[in-house]
């Protein structure tokens, strides 16, 4: 009996431990917007998932400045920037990425926008 409930408790945690290891569809991470243009900026920040609106906001960053926008999973995202007579738009294929991403930083310039994203080394 002693033997049995021992091999039951060692199973078990053996057995969560698979399970913990397996990769998730809902590994994500938040996509956060960085002012890197030396001064203030106003941007409207659009992110489409699947083809639904699920952000629609403005912002007024300091320079240096950087907000938290929304929570990424493993989906297709469209992200629109507009700030001044800047308009830059891009899809991202998230679905693509096994065990989803650990970055997703988009950094709006004074003329351009650049995003690095994907998974830390």
């Amino acid at each position: 009996m002693f033997r049995r409930a021992i091999l039951g408790t060692f199973g078990a945690v053996g057995l969560s431990g698979c399970f913990s290891s397996i990769p998730t569809s809902n590994a994500d991470t938040t996509a956060t917007l960085w002012n890197q243009s030396g001064r203030e900026k106003e941007v409207s920040v659009t992110i489409l998932k699947n083809g639904d609106k699920i952000l629609n906001d403005d912002y007024t960053l300091e320079p240096d400045e950087s907000v938290d926008l929304v929570k990424l999973s493993r989906d297709l995202y469209r992200v629109e920037i507009e700030s001044g007579d800047l308009f830059w738009e891009e899809e991202f294929d998230i679905t693509e990425e096994e065990e989803g991403i650990d970055i997703f930083n988009i950094h709006l310039y004074d003329d351009d926008v650049s995003v690095n994203w994907g998974v830390e080394d």
